[in-house]
Parts: structure tokens; C-alpha cells; sequence
């Protein structure tokens, strides 16, 4: 399923004038080429681009794209048959042919609190397309993930739903049949209370994916990679991340993960199950107000992480979002 839709227009490129030198248009085509580069990391998100992507004249503009890159190389053909190039190989193929710049827009604008989300990309922080809101631009990968995080924790309608679009969402994430059951264990208020906090650990698991090792002996050592990569994604909220010390959870049952060669996994196709410890656990010591929660009523997110020979990523199994086992 698709989560969402990042656009490419020429408005991604930020304010191009007669100002802007060769140099950074070449830097601007170059960072767009990585940050494009920086999406094919998640299956579940689409970047397109219009048909009309050179071409399309919008309402604070008088030129066309290629217009635009011609006056920048003061009209010399061949710079300018270079860098075009250079930006079309990059757009091709994500041109939809039935698509134009004004279609995309509308789908921008005109998008409901559901998913899939629409979103306008842009480089430049400072610079938002023309009749677009700057919540519904993005500006990288990360910066989509933790919107999309984001849009979860404050526009789900109950828990379902909340497990729901968090399942579509994080895609790194393998989530307990009885997952939706935990968040009703907080022993402080409802799991509203934390449905920022909530969403921010799993952002922190999924994007974390990306970063640690697939070694079954280092997972210590992701226990540190996940903990301090809370400090720099999403609402940067701080979260402890440890193995439990004493009282350690049952092991979790989830179907196994099989490899090519096993179709069918368990008997007259009923599947196995890999016993999982999930003992690691993101430490949620206040609600989303930053009320810091009593000793025998701190939140927790428990987790394993599962190394498969046939896999070439250490699996994330998510089993337990609310109160301390």
C-alpha cells in the first residue's frame, strides 16, 4: 500500500532567477538526484513528477523550467543541453504521462485527514510552492517518515485505526497479534496520553532499521544506535532503551518468517510460530504533556530483534505498548 505521494515539480527546485548562478543550480540538481535516491529505501512511498515538469508555467512564475536554465547559462546551448539532461534523467522516471503540475497541485490541496498523504517536495526550507500549505510540504525521506509518524499520533481515530495506519506506516515493523490489546495496560490515564510518545518510539524502531547491524551478538550495541537516534528524528523526545533487568516478559509467539524454500511453513498450512524475547523496551517515563508518570505506572515499548539466515536485516518485532511487565 501506498502511504504516501512525494511530488516533483519545478517548484522542488527551490526559486530560480537570473540571480542564481551555474554553480548552484548544478549543486540544486545534484541534491535533488540524492534526495530522490533517499526514497527508494521505503516500498511504501511513491515519488512522481508531471508530464509538464519543464514546461509548466505556474502563478509566480513567467518563464517555463527550461526557460529558466537557459538564461542561467547566459544562453550557452550547450551548458544548457547539458544540465537539462542532467534533470531529465533524474524526473523521467517518475513522470506520470496523465499528470500535469495543476492536477498535482489539486491533489495536494484537496487531500483528507487519511492516508495517503500528499506532499509537495521542496530543498529549501525557507521556499513552499505556490497555494500550498507548509504542512504539506517535505523536504527528505526522514523528514516524510516523521510526518507521517506525526500525522498518525494526531489524526487516528482509536486504537484500531491507530494500529492500523501504524502497521501501513512502518514498514520495518513487525507488530504482535495482540498489539492493539496492550495499549489499554496504562496504568496512568489512556493510551491518548501518549499517543505522541507512542508514535515516536515506533518512528524510532522503523528509521532504526536503516542503521543497525544484522549480527545476532550486537544487539547491545543497537540497543544504543536505537536510544540516541531518538534525540535527532520526529519530536526528538529522548527515550531510554535497555534489556529488561529482573521480571523478564515470556518469550512473544509470531508466525515464523520462512525462507524460499519453506511454502508452506507448518502443517496442512497452519503457520509456525518463532518464540520471540522481547525483553529490549523503549522507556516512556512521561505523557505527551511531559507529565513525568509514578514508578509503578512508567509505559513501556517492548521489542526483539530477530536474525534470519535467509533475510539480510535484522528483524524488528514489535509485542507490547503500554504498561511495564
Amino acid at each position: 500500500m501506498v502511504i504516501a505521494y512525494v511530488y516533483i515539480t519545478r517548484y522542488s527546485l527551490g526559486a530560480l532567477d537570473e540571480n542564481t548562478s551555474e554553480d548552484k543550480l548544478t549543486q540544486i540538481i545534484s541534491s535533488l538526484s540524492q534526495a530522490i535516491e533517499d526514497y527508494k529505501k521505503s516500498d511504501n512511498i511513491t515519488v512522481e513528477s508531471p508530464y509538464d515538469f519543464i514546461d509548466y508555467i505556474g502563478d509566480n512564475t513567467t518563464n517555463a523550467l527550461q526557460d529558466e536554465i537557459y538564461q542561467i547559462v547566459d544562453n550557452d546551448f550547450t551548458k544548457f543541453s547539458f544540465l537539462l539532461a542532467e534533470l531529465e534523467k533524474i524526473i523521467t522516471p517518475y513522470q506520470i504521462k496523465y499528470k500535469d503540475s495543476s492536477v498535482i497541485i489539486s491533489s495536494i490541496q484537496n487531500q483528507t485527514l487519511t492516508f495517503p498523504r500528499h506532499y509537495a517536495f521542496t530543498q529549501d526550507k525557507t521556499y513552499f510552492w505556490p497555494q500550498i500549505c507548509r504542512h504539506f510540504h517535505t523536504f527528505s525521506w526522514r523528514a516524510t517518515l516523521d510526518q507521517n509518524s506525526d500525522f498518525i499520533a494526531q489524526n487516528h481515530n482509536g486504537s484500531e485505526e491507530f494500529i492500523s495506519w501504524s502497521k501501513q506506516n512502518y514498514e520495518n515493523l513487525e507488530f504482535h497479534s495482540d498489539i492493539e490489546g496492550t495499549l489499554h495496560t496504562v496504568k496512568q490515564g489512556r493510551y491518548e496520553d501518549y499517543k505522541a510518545m507512542f508514535s515516536h518510539a515506533l518512528n524510532t524502531l522503523n528509521q532504526s532499521y536503516y542503521k543497525i547491524s544484522n549480527a545476532s551478538n550486537q544487539n547491545e550495541a543497537d540497543l544504543i544506535i536505537i536510544r540516541d537516534l531518538t534525540n535527532s528524528i520526529g519530536i526528538k523526545k529522548h527515550l531510554a532503551c535497555s534489556r529488561q533487568g529482573a521480571n523478564k516478559p515470556p518469550p512473544f509467539k509470531f508466525p515464523k518468517s520462512c525462507s524460499g524454500a519453506e511454502v508452506n511453513c507448518g502443517q496442512n498450512h497452519i503457520p509456525e510460530y518463532d518464540e520471540i524475547s522481547c525483553e529490549y523496551h523503549l522507556k516512556i517515563d512521561t505523557n505527551d504533556r511531559d507529565c513525568s508518570l509514578p514508578h509503578l505506572k512508567k509505559v513501556r515499548v517492548y521489542f526483539g530483534l530477530k536474525t534470519y539466515d535467509h533475510l539480510t536485516k535484522k528483524q524488528i518485532k514489535v509485542a507490547h505498548m503500554g504498561e511495564h511487565l
